[in-house]
């Protein structure tokens, strides 16, 4: 009986060892056998198509080291300038592929071409520039085309790549006396051994212990890189692999490199690290005494920098990111996705007689003994995959890759996934009556706005360059959001709603002694927005021109109304509105216009109604917005219904509503994903990018941030050109950190608006400094005090701690369409454009104990029971396999 109990304890241990390692055991094996499936070199395959021409662009950089001056008698008195660099885009294809041993090898020739780039090239730099550098036509040259057989990896993928042999030859051989170029033995040395891959591709599963080698024509070597470190290509997991020191050490310190040296005393004559001898190999075209190495001798001997009387100093730290040759590679695959081989070429030069038949310029050179390594130029190939290539790696591989881990793991979280998934099913998605509903109807969190004004600090200025700022605040507003007249579709997949907004004065957040009632005296938005408009030729300008014209020649216009800066209470100038004369008088004429101009005009409620996805079908889509205003795409009010930013090539993307409202996104996040949220007050998407992990009321967050990109001029970024209005964008819009969204907001008299980060974080230094007295931030300009962030749980997608911080400016300038009602700026620079800041706020909201408690109740608990218990049953399994096994084995 007792061997019945332990047999059954044996097989529910087993099963329960097995079950959850099993697939964990499997699956990778699958994976990699899919792969060697797909990677061998075969007629028609993809492998095939990547392999014959290469997909990635690939660029040669050459810079020159130009002769400084050239009167010089002695070697010694050589000075050099770096010129460049010179770029070409290089392209490569395999012609006359022939297969062979039944498919399992193939020959085959490479063809080149290259085309001068100018626009990647130095400024003003052509092709057709003279340069003056070491005379190499004289010393020779070597252009040869040469076949190459190579393993396709059909029978073998750990061989795929490898070369059999180089010009019809198994290994390095002098064809001018068919004699080895590196031994006189040309089978039982490692110098003559043909060895390794062209570079761009290696055996697949690749470790970081494994030595990958690439032979290389123009060394008439082998090249072999060890692992230097992880990286990263278009979000793709790379190892870089490097060309490393040892690999050009001489052969006194490196024995393995002696058979390189074919000169008589080894001690003497081949005593200097970083040199790579190519003289012998290329004599078959008349080569000339050639010597490579890294650029600027990089892992070689310093005494090569001083070797003239004024020192080679290289313009970047000699190391391996500036001037190393290294390959980026994804392991599971062995593809190269980033690839940087640098060389540099040089001239080994004495003073000796068989020189200075051919240069006189020799002659008083005073050590004939000395060798001088000339430079002659070093250049940069480069190859990286681009968007396309990788999201075709990802699609074939990647996903998956990711699949099959997940697969794996869920061997042993069943339990997990089964918890997971019931929140994923009945908690997450925006149903009538639900808790989901219930968080996202009434923002459940506290949220609070923080407004700092910058005031003037003195009013007696006559131009623009003499004002002066100081930061007044914060002044702290509790908000309360509630969505109202909340619609749902009649399958329950999307909802509209419209947002009511509340805004209650917090004197105890705000600063010591501030009161809503303060006056202050700041930029007047409401005549900057008639003067702006005035400019339009639409039924809005000719409007505001006329009326506008003419209350000006009346003098109905108040003199405090047409002034530069006004002052008045911070409540009218937030939310109850400033009165204006002018104002009163337009509003009769477009409803659209406010009696009361305030930055929120007065507003509780949203008048654009929003239409989003439930997630009920799709839980990715979960708060996604499908229309705003009505509409599927932003435009403006006139009657032809334009789009608000420009109709070109990229305008889909500018003019498209994208994203949530920021509160909530799909669940599932994971670090790789852009998450993306509308901002109606910009009239534009904005995204966020992974940058950090975080915790709020100690649930793990991902912090994520609006990147310095979103916020670059169109010279800069070119995905930011349809927000540029002009015509010049190289002009116009040349200063990055700055959205101007002074057109989309005509409707209600917007004047010339511009947003940005508080105190222009992510923007130009410039912006600081446009007044003689620079605007001095109080806290150092980064993203953690001065960034939009977001805290985002990422199993559910509830952002749970939130920063928004922007702020609002005026762009301005002393033309004529503003001096008419701003006498103070008669001595403004007509032609200078001012960023004037008005005030920055920052909005927050943080979930509180209370809503922290409540999450981890429905998530956070359940989720940690479920991994426990799912590792705990493979534990308990082991443990009762082993007492099984014990038990047995006692009682035998």
């Amino acid at each position: 009986m007792g061997k019945i109990v332990y047999g059954i304890i044996l097989a529910v241990g087993l099963v329960l060892v097995i079950g959850g390692a099993v697939i964990l055991g499997i699956l990778p094996g699958i994976i990699k056998d899919k792969i060697k499936e797909e990677v061998p070199i075969t007629d028609g395959s993809d492998a095939y198509d990547r392999w014959q021409e290469t997909p990635v662009p690939l660029y040669m950089k050459f810079t020159f080291f130009e002769l400084k001056n050239t009167n010089y008698t002695n070697l010694q008195d050589i000075e050099f300038v770096e010129k460049g660099p010179y770029v070409f885009k290089e392209t490569r294809f395999k012609q006359n592929i022939t297969f062979l041993d039944d498919d399992n090898l193939l020959s085959y020739l490479e063809n080149r071409t290259y085309e001068f780039s100018a626009k990647m090239s130095c400024k003003g730099c052509k092709e057709n520039d003279s340069v003056t550098f070491i005379n190499f036509p004289m010393m020779g040259k070597n252009l040869l085309e040469k076949e190459w057989t190579i393993y396709t990896g059909k029978k073998d993928t750990a061989q795929i790549g490898q070369m059999t042999s180089f010009d019809h030859m198994p290994y390095l051989e002098n064809h001018m006396d068919n004699t080895s170029i590196w031994d006189k033995d040309m089978t039982n040395t490692t110098c003559n051994k043909l060895k390794g891959t062209d570079g761009t591709m290696f055996k697949p599963d690749l470790k970081k212990d494994d030595v990958i080698y690439a032979f290389e024509p123009q060394l008439c070597r082998t090249v072999y890189f060890d692992y230097w470190k992880e990286s990263e290509v278009q979000n793709i997991d790379t190892l870089r692999f490097r060309v490393p020191k040892r690999y050009s050490e001489n052969p006194n310190i490196n024995k393995d490199n002696t058979c390189y040296c074919i000169r008589d005393d080894i001690k003497k004559q081949c005593s200097r690290n970083g040199l790579l001898e190519i003289a012998h190999c290329q004599r078959r075209s008349i080569g000339a005494p050639i010597v490579m190495s890294s650029p600027y001798w990089n892992n070689g001997d310093d005494s090569l920098l001083k070797q003239f009387n004024v020192e080679i100093k290289p313009p970047k730290e000699r190391n391996d990111d500036n001037y190393g040759t290294y390959l980026d590679i994804e392991p599971m695959t062995g593809t190269t996705l980033r690839a940087y081989k640098r060389m540099q070429m040089n001239l080994r030069i004495s003073g000796t007689d068989k020189f200075k038949p051919f240069l006189p310029q020799l002659t008083n050179t005073k050590d004939y003994t000395k060798e001088y390594i000339v430079p002659a130029f070093w250049v940069e190939e480069t190859a990286e995959a681009d968007e396309e290539q990788a999201d075709k790696w990802k699609s074939m591989v990647g996903t998956p890759k990711k699949v099959g881990n997940g697969v794996s793991i869920a061997a042993c979280v069943v339990g997990a996934i089964m918890t997971i998934a019931a929140i994923y099913l009945f908690e997450v998605p925006i149903t009538e009556g639900s808790d989901a509903y219930d968080r996202w109807q009434k923002t459940p969190v506290p949220l609070y706005m923080a407004f700092r004004f910058f005031t003037l600090k003195y009013t007696n200025f006559t131009s623009l360059d003499d004002l002066q700022f100081q930061e007044k605040g914060p002044y702290v507003y509790k908000e309360e959001r509630t969505k109202v007249n909340v619609n749902f579709t009649d399958d329950g997949n999307q909802a509209s709603y419209y947002e009511h907004k509340v805004y209650s004065f917090s004197e105890g957040k705000s600063c010591k002694g501030c009161k809503e009632s303060d006056k202050l005296t700041f930029i007047n938005f409401p005549i900057l927005g008639i003067a702006f408009n005035t400019g339009f030729q639409d039924i809005t300008g000719d409007m505001v021109k006329f009326y506008f014209s003419t209350q000006l020649q009346l003098k109905n216009i108040p003199v405090n109304e047409s002034q530069l800066f006004i002052t008045a209470p911070v409540v009218d100038i937030l939310f109850t509105g400033v009165p204006y004369k002018m104002f009163e008088i337009l509003s009769g004429m477009s409803p659209d216009i406010p009696k009361r101009y305030g930055v929120s005009d007065g507003k509780i409620l949203d008048e654009e109604e929003w239409t989003v996805y439930t997630g009920k079908k799709d839980i990715a889509q979960l708060g996604q917005i499908t229309s705003f205003d009505h509409k599927t795409s932003l435009t403006n009010e006139d009657k032809n219904h334009s789009v608000v930013w420009k109709k070109d090539t990229k305008a889909e993307t500018c003019n498209k509503l994208k994203g949530t409202d920021g509160s909530i996104f799909a669940p599932d996040l994971t670090k790789d994903d852009i998450v993306y949220a509308f901002e109606p007050q910009l009239c534009r998407t904005v995204y966020f990018k992974y940058w950090k992990e975080t915790s709020v009321q100690d649930i793990d967050t991902y912090r994520f941030r609006v990147p310095r990109d979103y916020f670059e001029n169109p010279n800069i970024n070119d995905k930011n050109t349809c927000y540029c209005l002009y015509d010049d964008i190289k002009k116009q819009c040349s200063r990055s950190g700055l959205l101007d969204i002074s057109h989309c907001q005509r409707r209600s008299l917007g004047g010339p608006i511009i947003m940005s980060s508080p105190y222009w974080n992510n923007g130009d230094d410039s912006l600081l400094n446009q007044f003689k007295v620079p605007i001095v931030p109080p806290q150092e300009r980064n993203d953690d005090n001065y960034g939009t962030l977001l805290d985002i749980e990422p199993m559910t997608g509830n952002t749970l701690r939130a920063y928004r911080r922007m702020q609002m400016n005026v762009k301005l300038s002393g033309s004529d369409a503003y001096k008419d009602v701003m006498p103070e700026l008669t001595k403004t620079n007509k032609t200078k454009e001012y960023i004037i800041p008005a005030f920055w706020v920052e909005e927050t909201a943080e979930a509180d104990e209370d809503q922290a408690d409540k999450w981890k109740s429905m998530v956070g608990t359940p989720k940690k029971v479920a991994n426990g218990v799912s590792i705990a049953a493979c534990v308990v399994g082991a443990i009762m396999t082993i007492a099984a096994i014990y038990l047995f084995i006692r009682n035998r």
